[in-house]
């Protein structure tokens, strides 16, 4: 029930300063496009609006050289590494996209994939490694609540394993 819109205001009184009132998350992208072509106008720049279709990291189903769509990838992703199971595949797909590939390599065109240590709830050092050289996860509380949300899944020992394993990782 909560509004989307949003409303900007620009102060020229100086460098110009635009203030964003309001909006939510799946207004975003608009509202980017909004504030920078707003800030364009005022500082006498060209407007270009690019970001409406394109498609976000992970989001390049159907392009080129990617899989139509999720279900194609995650059957992809079964009948490759059958050990990995449909469900695990589908929380994948779901968190990482067509960036899911990037999550497996180097060892994509392997016959088994090694995901290494589990930890619990379908997480394993495989992927925990991934988050933190890529998604730069530093904390077990970052990867089981903000970044996968299997901390509602995962029990305290598993928990705790994760825990020392990031350590090890610090050290």
């Amino acid at each position: 029930a909560v509004t989307r819109d949003y409303v900007l205001e620009l102060d020229e009184n100086g460098p110009p300063l635009l203030s964003v009132f309001g909006g939510k998350i799946t207004t975003a992208r608009h509202l980017a496009e909004e504030a920078m072509a707003k800030l364009g106008e005022a500082a006498g720049w060209p407007i270009v609006r690019k970001t409406r279709d394109a498609a976000l990291p992970g989001g390049e189903f159907g392009r080129p050289g990617q899989p139509a769509d999720p279900d194609a990838l995650i059957d992809d992703l079964v009948e490759r590494w059958p050990r990995i199971g449909r469900d695990r595949a589908r929380r994948w797909v779901s968190a990482y996209g067509t960036l899911v590939n990037e999550v497996t390599a180097p060892q994509a065109a392997q016959e088994e994939l090694d995901l290494g240590l589990e930890f619990g709830g379908g997480l394993s050092s495989r992927e925990v490694d991934w988050l933190v050289d890529r998604e730069w996860a530093r904390t077990a509380e970052d990867i089981l609540w903000r970044r996968t949300k299997l901390g509602l899944v995962m029990d305290d020992a598993e928990k705790a394993a994760l825990e020392r394993y990031l350590e090890g990782k610090r050290t």
